[in-house]
This record gives structure tokens, sequence and C-alpha cells, in this order.
């Protein structure tokens, strides 16, 4: 087996060093904005008197805990960069949906994340993530939006927050069905 550089493993398609470390996003502050799946958004904490035992997307009071030097345009910028995630993870996962319909159709079961039963485990497997990515960085940022108060008059119209806050505008398959909801 011929052994490569450690420079040639690393670059891009276009021959563009590449860094090892993926490529993290900051607030306008310069602060790191955490993963939507990491720990200081799954992590549980206990509330005295409280029958459950919480994460900060369940109880958004936890990130000022966990986040504690964070000002409100933290909150904001985190608010709108992971809206932004999660509307090009839920583009990608209707993407998918559709492209797995025109290969292998529609007949079998319906199941809950868009795809149907018959279809290969991978196609299935890749939804499912794009689906379950989505929804953790759409609780991420209503859990970083219930931070700052007067957000929604900040943002009103924006369509980045509209998607976190589950105002989908979803386009009709065909203009009888969309004149109907009129």
């Amino acid at each position: 087996m011929k052994r490569t550089s450690r420079k040639s493993r690393h670059t891009s398609r276009r021959g563009k060093r590449t860094s090892m470390r993926p490529n993290l996003h900051r607030t306008q502050s310069g602060k790191t904005i955490p993963r939507a799946t990491g720990t200081v958004y799954t992590e549980r904490s206990r509330f005295p008197k409280w029958n459950i035992v919480p994460t900060a997307t369940q109880e958004p009071r936890l990130l000022k805990r966990r986040l504690p030097d964070w000002t409100t345009q933290d909150h904001i910028d985190a608010a709108l960069w992971n809206a932004r995630m999660a509307l090009r993870l839920h583009n990608a996962w209707g993407k998918s949906v559709a492209a797995g319909i025109k290969k292998y159709g529609e007949h079998g079961a319906l199941i809950s994340g868009g795809f149907h039963d018959d279809w290969p485990e991978s196609v299935k497997d890749k939804i499912r993530k794009l689906a379950h990515t989505t929804n953790a960085f759409v609780d991420v940022a209503r859990a970083h939006g219930a931070q700052v108060r007067g957000l929604k008059e900040r943002l009103r119209g924006h369509g980045l927050f509209d998607f976190a806050e589950g105002k989908f505008q979803w386009k009709s398959r065909s203009k009888r069905n969309s004149r109907r909801r009129r």
C-alpha cells in the first residue's frame, strides 16, 4: 500500500489545504456555537421538586447555566445559525424523499420520516438521520430564541426564524389545491 503524505490527505478537490477540525461557526463576539447534538443541549440536569430530568432543549432556562457568559446577541446569532442549518437539512430531507419516491415508488406502508417500508435500509437510514438532525437544530434554535426577550418582534418576517417556530410554507402540488386552501 502506498503511503500518502499528511498534506495530500487533507486537501480539497481544488487543491486547497483543509483543516483537521470541522468548520465551527461563531457568534459576532467570537464565541463558538456548540453542535446541536452536543452535550450543552443533550446533558440532563436536575431541578429541585421536579419529577423529570430535562435537557436544555426541553427547558431553555438551562442555557443560562450552561452558557453563562453569552449575551443577547450571542443567543440571536446561535438561534439564526441553527435555524439556517435546520432549513438546509429540511431541504435535503425533502430532496431525498423525492428521489426515493422517484426511484422506488410510493407503494408500501408510509413511515413517519416520509419514507416507505419497502425502500432499501440505506435510503431509510439516510432519510431518518436527516429528519432527526433537522429536529435537533430546530429545538436548539427555539431554545436560544427563548433566551431573548422580544426576539419575535426583532426578527418579524425573517424566514429562518419562522421555520424554527414551525410556520412552514409548504408548496402545493397543484394550483387547484392551493385555491381551495385560500
